[in-house]
């Protein structure tokens, strides 16, 4: 039969245990409320990334322009900006219709594909990009050629040599 004073401890426990998870509740909400702010800010920054990007890209095509109209009367067309590298390319790639139709091309095609031929085309980029993937399938062709080679050498050697054994080889012509 349980004591007065264990019920008492153990109602003491119960009643810290509550406190202490209603405690951990509330940090967790508060947590999970910082975590939302902080996604919400890194989208806002992510947008306006974006935005900052096409300006400069926009400012890159003014710049551009300035130079072209600009040429005769400057003596000094050669000057560069360090940040018109940046986004020159980027620039380029904009206008370029036949860059842009053959990547959607591509993109596209590439959707059409069954997971088996993503993989395959996968393996096929990886070992013309790597010059180790690539030798070490040189490699294990040559090995596999060599081992062929030498199978059906042996097989040959070998039937040659039973056909001798038994007499069953032609005898060769004494001219």
């Amino acid at each position: 039969s349980p004591t007065p004073g264990g019920q008492e401890s153990s109602g003491a426990l119960l009643n810290i245990m509550k406190s202490q998870r209603e405690r951990f509740r509330q940090r967790n909400e508060e947590l999970e409320l910082q975590n939302e702010q902080h996604q919400a800010q890194m989208q806002l920054l992510q947008g306006e990334i974006q935005h900052l990007k096409q300006d400069n890209l926009n400012l890159y095509e003014k710049i551009r322009f300035l130079q072209s109209c600009g040429t005769s009367s400057r003596g000094s067309s050669d000057v560069h900006v360090p940040v018109e590298t940046k986004y020159k390319s980027s620039y380029e790639q904009r206008l370029d219709p036949f860059s842009t139709f053959n990547q959607s091309e591509r993109q596209r095609k590439y959707a059409q594909l069954s997971v088996f031929e993503k993989i395959i085309l996968s393996l096929v980029r990886f070992m013309a990009s790597n010059k180790t993937a690539r030798l070490g399938v040189f490699c294990y062709a040559a090995f596999l050629h060599a081992l062929v080679f030498a199978v059906v050498y042996s097989m040959a050697l070998t039937d040659v040599c039973k056909q001798e054994v038994h007499g069953h080889l032609p005898e060769e012509p004494h001219g």
